[in-house]
């Protein structure tokens, strides 16, 4: 598939390099910023493509990598080079299937919520098609998921919870690694080194989590005995608010994301 990338930033640059070199893709890209397009495609090996017409002549697909507040006006030259004629991915955070339906003029979009982790290919991605979408193309676009991390079919009405979980989510945990190291510089571990051990032990927390079906309730009171450190360590984060803190932050994640898709239907 000759698939072109509209804005190589972070998301863009993140899937569009994880594509390149994959014999299955022919990754083409534009961005307004013409030298950091260039400097990424030379990194990278993707095709830079000059402008949008280039891009739309290039390619059968598209991907949308650009702010949705950037998106809005971009519609009309979409149109007007033919958006109806190509398939779509959609990387915008806050644009509903039916806004970009109705301004690309096809029901040949799938629309994608990832995170950054797409550069190591170790991205959490939800796909959603739009109902009428190709059958084809909506089963090569959750393959396509999964060539940098893990996917996974949700509907379109739950994004807003998947934004909170996972696309903004993995700040949470890059925070929570932040402050465990911190926690461990204050006892005598220098930080580079705390925050190797900290990471390390969320992959393996996340690989326990992989491998045995109780869950992480169940696992995390195995680690915990009677007077040990472990029930300490937990007490002082039940004492700190931390599950209702972390639950706020994804329900508030949520929220906004579900206010922002609100307002792109206003717009139609």
């Amino acid at each position: 598939m000759r698939i072109g990338f509209i804005g190589c930033g972070n998301m863009g640059g993140a899937v569009a390099s994880a594509l390149c070199g994959h014999k299955g893709y022919d990754v083409h890209v534009f961005d307004v910023n013409e030298d950091f397009c260039k400097s990424f495609c030379q990194t990278s090996g993707a095709v830079h493509e000059p402008s949008l017409k280039a891009l739309f002549n290039a390619c059968e697909a598209l991907v949308i990598a650009v702010k949705p507040q950037v998106l809005a006006g971009l519609y009309p030259t979409f149109r007007t080079l033919g958006s109806a004629r190509r398939k779509w991915i959609s990387l915008a955070a806050g644009v509903p299937l039916e806004v970009l339906s109705s301004n690309l003029e096809t029901h040949d979009i799938v629309r994608f919520m990832s995170n950054l982790a797409a550069r190591s290919k170790a991205a959490v991605t939800a796909v959603c098609p739009c109902a009428s979408c190709d059958m084809a193309f909506a089963q090569q676009a959750q393959e396509l998921a999964g060539l940098f991390g893990e996917a996974f079919y949700l509907e379109e009405r739950l994004f807003g919870a998947f934004i909170g979980v996972s696309a903004s989510g993995i700040a949470y945990v890059l925070e929570m690694v932040h402050a465990m190291a911190m926690g461990a510089t204050d006892q005598g571990i220098a930080y580079p080194a705390a925050v190797k051990m900290a990471s390390a032990t969320l992959k393996s927390a996340a690989a326990l989590i992989e491998s045995d079906d109780q869950g992480p309730a169940a696992l995390m009171t195995r680690v915990c005995s009677a007077a040990g450190t472990t029930i300490k360590g937990m007490k002082a984060l039940a004492d700190g608010g931390f599950d209702a803190c972390v639950q706020n932050a994804v329900i508030k994640a949520s929220e906004r994301a579900i206010e922002l898709e609100r307002k792109a239907k206003e717009s139609l």
